[in-house]
């Protein structure tokens, strides 16, 4: 087996000639993992051994020799792209993507704003291996960071959605097995339950098919079987649709809201139509005409 600690170069920015090259191909979690252990695509076994701030990217040399040299390339990957506008909405990307981001994350600036000394679209391009990408506009960048972000008073943080109970007893012990439980709980009850739920809301709502909307929350809530389950999506669901109606009203929220308070829908998380709007923003200060930036 070959021992690396770190990379010895750049595939870029030297010559393999006759060299036999072989492909060593990390996912996004791998390329940030200290200690691995990995084969190229030839089988040559390779173990990786990193400092603590080191990571890996695509086109990192990890061994040459007279024969060979041993390449990184990135496996596909879905990644969201983000394209701000202004220098205040990039620092807001930066700070909220290194807290958030549990997928790869690609900044792109317009190139309008190439002369402005911040990245251009040209050295952010994705990787030729990427599987989806998922553009953002600025309102919808905003909206989302805003419901996604921990602050967001839902009270999430307090459900563990049955990760609990599967630690407790063993079950979930270290980052394989709650990797397999997460990709079990998104694949079998997240997608076709609250995802599935998700889609039809917004469909129904954007319609004005309110009949619908409730059919669908009822739904969802016979299919939670666990009372824990259950309970975590009501009481996360109503605390966003409140907080929702603070950062962004209008009449679908306002709706939304009533059939709950009406008793005739549940409020489930996945049941509440999302927000279509930019979030509410300060109002302009009579004296300089514009509020200053939070």
């Amino acid at each position: 087996m070959i021992t690396v600690d770190r990379a010895v170069g750049r595939l870029d920015q030297q010559s393999v000639g006759g060299r036999r090259l072989e492909w060593v191909t990390l996912d996004f979690e791998a390329m940030v993992k200290g200690h691995q252990r990995v084969r190229t695509d030839v089988g040559t076994e390779v173990g990786i051994s990193l400092a603590r701030a080191d990571r890996l990217a695509e086109g990192d040399v990890l061994y040459a020799d007279a024969e060979r040299v041993i390449a990184v390339r990135a496996a596909a990957d879905d990644a969201l792209v983000i394209p701000p506008t202004e220098p205040m909405q990039w620092g807001l990307v930066g700070s909220s993507s290194r807290r958030r981001s549990s997928f790869p994350t690609t900044t792109r600036w317009k190139p309008s704003c190439g002369s402005s000394g911040f990245p251009s679209a040209g050295n952010s391009a994705l990787s030729p291996g990427s599987a989806l990408v998922h553009t953002l506009t600025d309102d919808a960048l905003q909206s989302l960071l805003q419901l996604s972000g921990a602050a967001f008073p839902t009270g999430a943080f307090s459900h563990s959605y049955g990760l609990e109970t599967f630690v407790q007893s063993g079950q979930v012990h270290d980052l394989a097995t709650f990797r397999e439980w997460l990709d079990t709980h998104l694949g079998a009850a997240a997608a076709p339950t609250d995802g599935a739920a998700v889609a039809l809301v917004q469909r129904a709502a954007a319609g004005g098919d309110w009949a619908a909307v409730v059919r669908v929350d009822l739904l969802l809530t016979a299919l939670k079987l666990a009372p824990e389950t259950r309970a975590a999506s009501l009481a996360t669901g109503q605390a966003a649709l409140r907080a929702a109606r603070e950062v962004s009203p209008g009449p679908a929220l306002d709706r939304c809201a009533a059939l709950v308070a009406e008793r005739r829908a549940r409020g489930n998380a996945a049941t509440w139509p999302r927000i279509s709007r930019s979030p509410r923003r300060p109002r302009s200060s009579p004296s300089s005409g514009a509020s200053p930036p939070r």
